[in-house]
């Protein structure tokens, strides 16, 4: 089968064009694409091609650890080596990575395959392109093509207010899809020949333009007269370009069509702009809309709207007056009269059912009818009953778990004679968190002392942030006092463990602060338990939510109290998904939550998705209610997906918000989300947009976005220009966060120099604290950013940076036996290393270290001969010794 490269039809083999719409077909489209199946960096494994461009192919890929649909764009093989083409190619990533407007195609990621080909991953859209809808369905309604054409110029108006032009509007770059009132959903895509003006080189910039004044690019029937000339644009050339495409609308073709491509550029720059009457007299086009066209095609840019707000608002004053002559109904055509025959044939018929001939013909409009009120959609006990259910709430009741409670209650009467430990497993939005709080809810009741804690309001892993939030807890102290050991009246191993928490360790072993933290921790624990017992005769019940997101060295803390528990009287209960338990569960420790069969939710779904559904979690069926409450479609099968798909269609402001809280965390104040919005976001109307989601919880304590999982789908959908923007406002207000905060605020906010310097640190005081996996993490998003740095150039030498932290990162796998992935490492940054070079030496020391561990001495001396070689080429001296004595302990041994 073969996709066509402009609908994506599928084709038959044999076939040289396109059945549904006549486009060539390419037949290089073999199951020999190179791409295909494979996972490109990122994360991004790619299943099918959906089209084919000059400049690339577009696949659809799914993100791994999402399970979402995206769109990648990638670089014809034959281009890599054109600069200029890559140029552009990335241009387009550049500009339209800063878009976060809703009808704006939101581009989240973007890199080079292992074969060096730029590739672009966006949102996959599924619906068709203005083009394509114009000629399946035209002539289309004055009422539609005004709501096509408002949305556009929406997210013209931004791109504009950034600087960036399109300079290739046509309807084939306008996407529409269509929502639950019927009416049309815009995307405007492929920017790529989008100018940035702010970003315009200049003759010292050092760097080459990727469009000279005087060279024109572009699609000459959308071309407005100065990008013909060459002129410098603004963003009036875009308008103008929409322009023609209203025309196009209006009448069915374009107002300037030569015989070549020269001819049309002339004719936009010498000849007048027809009437749209005259030209399709038998579409009764309303005298507004014909004299606003004539407006946005005047050949002088100051003739024409000035921006792209009075242009829509041109839009929407003609639409209503051409609505009070007559033209209220989204489409005010009932039928086209066959100039040939004179026979009535319905809109969108392209032929004449009658004599055959091609329709072009009079417009019949419809009778004025009386509104009804429309009939409800759903009816009876099912829609009263989803009502009753979610109104007011932002979660469904505990449904289905009543064994699960039960076995935690169990696990709590067990606690009576002994300390008990529960781990509860499940996926993300398996409702693991509902299930504690109920259970919480339930051991308050009767007199219990429980306390939760979970992950850093900023999901950034902030060393000790929870043990320590446990330890004020357990004492009854208020969150945020400082621990003070003396104070405390303690000393030994539990004071150095305090002073630890707090963040001021002494000197020692990592291991031995390890070993302080815990027993600071279960003394903590022994005297809440205590207290339990004395003021109500009741338990200690610890919960420790989401023990996998919080930091390595609060979760060793938990682990190790586990391992060596205080006496009785007391229970830990911990929630992680499947792949990350921080220890393995005994047996009756353990309690996975499974999805649950879709009658259990039959009174709460329509009866069509819970007859079709397969077992389902509690979130997924949240977030189906709401799709149900805002679209007609289908809904998207995976709920990563389901949720995407939800927060893309959300007002701007309301996005714009939803983007910010995913940046900051869940400790975000209005006061901090205005300062991180535009001064025009109304912070107000966008909370009341995002609360009627059902996306954001406000309270007292401030706003957070309802469920981690709708965090992460909302944070790797923020287009990447977006994301850097608001990753550096962030690191302006708060640069006294910790460290861990800031680092991952220059890793996403674009100062590669700051965000190593971080993460080096980041790295070291893991490490210190035994946090291992912590310490490797740390070492792995160091050496991502340099990587990336190797195509953006912000720092003087990346090449080097990435050699010294894939030495450091193979160093700190090593010390944690992981002597696999060290050698992986250390083999590709030796892919890089200059031949002669201290940095090659050195990697090739650590690469003899890995081998003499993995019982490969032979390749271990061979490492070492070659690396003490290149240090003498190299005239690193200074490492000669230190390789000469590691050749010692090699013999010795």
């Amino acid at each position: 089968m073969l996709l066509c490269p402009k609908c994506s039809a599928p084709c038959g083999e044999a076939h040289s064009f396109c059945f549904a719409c006549g486009a060539e077909l390419t037949h290089d489209q073999s199951k020999e694409d190179p791409l295909l199946g494979r996972t490109l960096p990122g994360g991004y494994r790619v299943t099918h091609m959906v089209g084919v461009g000059g400049m690339g192919r577009v696949y659809c890929a799914e993100q791994v650890a999402l399970g979402r649909t995206v769109a990648v764009k990638v670089v014809h093989p034959h281009l890599v080596d054109d600069e200029l083409a890559v140029a552009r190619f990335l241009n387009e990533a550049r500009a339209a990575s800063r878009l976060s407007h809703p009808h704006s195609v939101a581009i989240f990621d973007f890199g080079r395959t292992e074969q060096g080909q730029p590739y672009i991953v966006m949102e996959y859209l599924r619906g068709r392109d203005l083009a394509r809808v114009n000629h399946d369905e035209g002539p289309i309604g004055v009422e539609r093509i005004a709501g096509v054409l408002r949305q556009t110029l929406a997210a013209l108006e931004e791109a504009h207010a950034l600087g960036i032009v399109h300079r290739d509007l046509k309807p084939d770059n306008i996407v529409l899809e269509p929502l639950r009132s019927g009416l049309d959903f815009v995307k405007v895509v492929d920017f790529g020949l989008a100018k940035i003006l702010e970003d315009t080189p200049t003759p010292s910039s050092g760097r080459q333009a990727l469009t000279k004044q005087g060279l024109v690019c572009g699609t000459p029937e959308y071309m407005s007269p100065e990008q013909g000339r060459g002129d410098p644009l603004d963003g009036r050339a875009d308008l103008y370009s929409m322009g023609i495409i209203l025309f196009e609308l209006l009448t069915g073709r374009a107002p300037f069509n030569g015989d070549t491509a020269t001819k049309t550029l002339l004719m936009h720059l010498t000849e007048p702009p027809p009437d749209p009457r005259k030209v399709a007299p038998d579409r009764a086009i309303p005298a507004v809309f014909a004299n606003l066209t004539l407006r946005a095609l005047a050949k002088s840019k100051t003739d024409r709207f000035q921006t792209a707000r009075e242009f829509a608002d041109a839009l929407e004053a003609a639409r209503v007056e051409a609505a009070g002559g007559g033209l209220r109904d989204s489409n005010p055509l009932t039928g086209i009269r066959c100039r040939a025959c004179g026979s009535l044939n319905g809109v969108g018929q392209k032929f004449c059912g009658d004599c055959g001939g091609q329709i072009s013909g009079s417009v019949v409009p419809k009778k004025r009818q009386s509104p009804t009120p429309p009939a409800p959609e759903v009816s009876g006990p099912t829609l009263a009953r989803t009502a009753a259910v979610t109104a007011g709430a932002h979660s469904l009741p505990l449904t289905g778990r009543v064994e699960a409670l039960d076995w935690l209650e169990s696990r709590r009467h067990e606690a009576e004679a002994s300390f008990a430990l529960a781990h509860v497993i499940g996926e993300t939005g398996s409702g693991k968190t509902r299930l504690v709080q109920e259970f919480g809810a339930r051991c308050q009741s009767r007199g219990d002392l429980v306390v939760t804690v979970g992950p850093d309001p900023a999901w950034a892993k902030v060393a000790y942030s929870t043990v320590g939030d446990a330890v004020l807890a357990l004492l009854g102290l208020p969150k945020g006092t400082e621990l003070d050991a003396a104070a405390l009246g303690v000393e030994g191993a539990i004071a150095r463990g305090v002073l630890a928490i707090t963040g001021k360790p002494e000197a020692g072993e990592p291991e031995g602060r390890r070993k302080d933290v815990a027993e600071a921790l279960r003394w903590a624990m022994a005297r809440a338990a205590e207290r339990a017992a004395a003021t109500s005769n009741g338990l200690l019940v610890l919960v420790v939510d989401d023990i996998d997101f919080i930091d390595g060295a609060s979760r060793n803390a938990f682990v190790d109290v586990a391992g060596d528990p205080p006496s009785a009287g007391a229970m830990l209960a911990v929630t992680y998904a499947p792949a990350a338990s921080p220890v393995a569960p005994l047996e009756g420790e353990a309690w996975t939550l499974e999805p649950l069969p879709a009658e259990v939710f039959a009174q709460l779904l329509p009866p069509r998705l819970a007859a079709e559904a397969r077992p389902l979690s509690p979130l997924h069926v949240e977030q189906l209610l709401a799709w149900v409450r805002e679209s007609k479609e289908p809904p998207p099968e995976r709920l990563a997906e389901l949720i995407a798909r939800r927060t893309e269609r959300l007002p701007p402001d309301a996005r714009l918000a939803l983007h910010a809280l995913a940046v900051w965390g869940d400790d975000a104040t209005p006061e901090s989300l205005g300062k991180l919005l535009p001064p025009a976001a109304d912070l107000s109307a966008a909370l009341d947009a995002l609360d009627k989601a059902r996306l954001v919880t406000v309270d007292d304590a401030g706003v957070r976005i309802t469920h981690p999982l709708v965090r992460r789908v909302v944070f790797s959908s923020i287009p990447a220009g977006r994301k850097r923007e608001l990753f550096a406002k962030a690191d302006e207000l708060r640069p006294d966060a910790p460290v861990e905060v800031r680092a991952r605020q220059a890793m996403h906010g674009g100062s590669a120099f700051e965000a190593l310097s971080l993460l080096e640190v980041l790295a070291s005081r893991r490490a210190a604290a035994a946090d291992h996996v912590g310490s490797v993490s740390a070492l792995r998003h160091a050496l991502d950013v340099t990587r990336r740095e190797l195509h953006r150039g912000e720092l003087d030498d990346p090449v080097a940076a990435t050699l010294v932290f894939a030495r450091k990162l193979a160093e700190a796998l090593a010390a944690g036996g992981q002597w696999n992935d060290a050698d992986g490492v250390l083999r590709e940054a030796l892919g890089h290393a200059p031949p002669t070079s201290s940095h090659r030496a050195q990697l090739l020391g650590v690469l003899a270290r890995v081998a003499k561990a993995r019982d490969n001495p032979d390749d271990a001396r061979k490492f070492l001969t070659e690396a003490i070689r290149v240090a003498r080429q190299s005239d690193a001296h200074q490492l000669i010794p230190m390789l000469q004595k590691l050749e010692s302990s090699f013999e010795v041994a």
